[in-house]
């Protein structure tokens, strides 16, 4: 559960070049901690995770992507910069997870799960949760957690913020 959302249930992205075309803003969920891909430290400008993530997108195809938000793209230094670098996103097997390895080598993005929620690059060991992440259409993380809420609440609330008194019998 992630913030009340069952990422086991949830429509998770499989990677392909018509997913990347048609869906393009997603959120980044690592499989050990459950924290979003953000950006933290100095102007914002370091790889992090946290309870809020920031909106990615994706431009590339079959397996290699750079990773771009509204603040610019990430580097394989783990940085925000203005030109683009290329991932290797490599599917666990049997799993709608991945892992988003650097195109030049220096290792596979992974939490720390201390404090900070700084990121950092490691070896790649199939074997490490901190290494597998979960990638979310944004729209899909929207309608589930708008389906949650309205289950749990007097009030119902639509897609487009607009909310009406559901009074109870």
């Amino acid at each position: 559960m992630l913030l009340g959302v069952n990422l086991t249930t949830m429509g998770q992205i499989t990677m392909d070049g018509s997913v990347a075309a048609t869906r393009t803003e997603y959120f980044v969920v690592n499989v050990e901690s459950g924290m979003y891909l953000k950006f933290g430290g100095a102007n914002n400008a370091k790889a992090a995770e946290g309870h809020a993530g920031t909106i990615i997108t994706l431009e590339g195809t079959g397996d290699r992507y750079a990773i771009k938000t509204n603040a610019g793209y990430l580097d394989n230094d783990l940085m925000m910069t203005s030109s683009a670098s290329e991932w290797i996103f490599t599917k666990v097997e049997g799993k709608n997870q991945y892992y988003l390895k650097t195109s030049n080598g220096r290792g596979v993005l992974s939490t720390r799960n201390d404090a900070n929620g700084i990121l950092t690059l490691a070896s790649y060991n199939p074997d490490d949760n901190k290494q597998k992440w979960i990638l979310i259409a944004k729209g899909d993380l929207t309608d589930e957690l708008l389906d949650e809420v309205n289950e749990k609440s007097e009030y119902i609330i639509s897609r487009l913020s607009q909310c009406k008194n559901v009074k109870s019998v």
